[in-house]
């Protein structure tokens, strides 16, 4: 089979070797190419692997040969499955590749926001620390989280993770998910009711139409103004001007994210030079661990689709 890897820069900067993809076959790489450029190069192509491309409908229309399209992703929202569905063509991702790496990011989002570690190590490097007096200066708030309330949206595994090490810090943890779940072994209530109890609230959603947008103007007025909001779900999970006005207003503490709603960052960002904002440029996945996993995860995917029991399948 013709196999075509779109977007490879974004799966390794030469850190991480493609020769399990190459002993695939008849393999090309391209970095991100524009739909013209997918459509001539890739007309031929049995397989495409793909990250960020948007799979709607016209491309998926326009690629003859293709059967399957395999993400370098857990989430698959860039792809039109229903109409992949349509056409006889299976969409696979990559579960759970990612989770200890995007926990601990979640984490360190955390702790960088209350204890303020990123102003210190400014404060450090600009040369505070050699004019101090004293030997420690504290002149911006430090809070423990340890007995603080942490709000987990979505209980995935991720979710899970997050909670796990929450509790192993001494957090209280509360969960909402659109569904119950019967394994879950802490508090599960309704968002509306989970936001006006959290000191921390983490999202670990998938992004759809019920979460588009799921933090907004009016839900951030339930928030305590000590609340700290991080994201490491999709950009779109909130309303982004709505979450810069809070944090200009004091409405909230803080907010840290490492998704926005559009990527590569631009420069008229709601979120660009917000007060108390942590933003990482969509790197919690990128662990080198987590690439690897993602790279044997997707290679599985294809052996598997090739000799007929395939697996990962999300359509």
């Amino acid at each position: 089979m013709k196999i075509s890897v779109l977007e490879t820069n974004m799966l390794t900067n030469g850190d991480l070797s493609l020769s399990q993809l190459e002993s695939l076959g008849d393999v090309d790489f391209y970095n991100k190419l524009a739909d013209s450029e997918i459509i001539r190069l890739c007309a031929d192509s049995d397989i495409i692997l793909c990250t960020k491309t948007v799979f709607h409908k016209e491309l998926i229309n326009s690629l003859p040969c293709l059967k399957l399209i395999c993400v370098f992703a857990t989430g698959y929202n860039n792809i039109d499955v229903a109409h992949a569905r349509e056409k006889g063509i299976a969409v696979a991702n990559a579960p759970a590749y990612s989770t200890q790496s995007v926990v601990q990011h979640v984490f360190s989002l955390i702790l960088n926001l209350a204890g303020n570690t990123y102003k210190y190590i400014e404060s450090t490097m600009c040369g505070d620390w050699i004019q101090s007096p004293t030997f420690s200066y504290f002149n911006i708030p430090i809070t423990e989280i340890a007995g603080k309330t942490i709000g987990i949206v979505g209980y995935g595994a991720i979710g899970k993770g997050v909670a796990k090490v929450a509790e192993a810090f001494g957090m209280k943890v509360l969960v909402s998910s659109r569904t119950p779940k019967a394994d879950c072994p802490y508090p599960q209530i309704d968002i509306d009711e989970l936001l006006p109890l959290c000191d921390f609230l983490s999202l670990n959603c998938p992004l759809n139409e019920g979460t588009y947008r799921l933090i907004n103007a009016q839900r951030l007025s339930r928030m305590k103004p000590t609340a700290y909001i991080i994201n490491t779900a999709r950009g779109p999970c909130v309303d982004e001007r709505a979450v810069s006005e809070a944090l200009y207003s004091g409405t909230i503490a803080g907010y840290g994210a490492d998704v926005i709603e559009i990527e590569p960052m631009r420069p008229d960002s709601a979120l660009y030079g917000a007060p108390n904002c942590i933003l990482t440029p969509h790197i919690a996945w990128a662990s080198i661990e987590a690439r690897t996993r993602l790279m044997e995860i997707s290679v599985n995917n294809i052996k598997g689709f090739i000799d007929g029991t395939p697996v990962n399948l999300v359509n």
